[in-house]
């Protein structure tokens, strides 16, 4: 037998139908392999698709945080209302007292007055009376 190195050693090699066969077989195989391996490969992701994946776990930390001031802000809010009625009422409170105060100060003041006023003419009468005396009318 020959060497399958020597030339000329396949001139009169035929070879059989099946390992054509086969043959054809295995490589539509790869090629239907391969088409179908790069066709059903996820794309790549988009730059956003992958600042969003690797942000993901800040988000819902985000979200928990923002929860939580949106309640705090809420009860903020309730108590500066509080404290809002509670400055009205303690305004309210005042303005009352320097009303009462103011009005004491004015009825005080038109006492004061009026007892001038008497004194004054109490005075006057007297000095009329004195100078009536004094002349006689005739």
């Amino acid at each position: 037998m020959h060497s399958p190195t020597e030339p000329g050693a396949l001139e009169g090699f035929k070879p059989q139908r099946d390992t054509i066969d086969f043959a054809i077989a295995f490589t539509i195989g790869a090629v239907a392999g391969a088409v179908a391996t790069l066709l059903l490969r996820p794309r790549p992701a988009t730059r956003v698709e992958r600042i969003r994946k690797e942000l993901e776990p800040y988000r819902k930390r985000v979200r928990k945080d923002a929860r939580r001031a949106r309640k705090g802000f809420g009860e903020g809010a309730a108590a500066a209302a509080d404290l809002g009625g509670a400055l009205r009422d303690a305004g309210r409170e005042v303005v009352a007292e320097l009303r009462r105060e103011m009005k004491e100060m004015v009825a005080a003041a038109r006492g004061e007055i009026a007892r001038t006023i008497e004194e004054g003419l109490d005075d006057a009468r007297r000095a009329l009376r004195k100078g009536a005396r004094r002349w006689p009318m005739g």
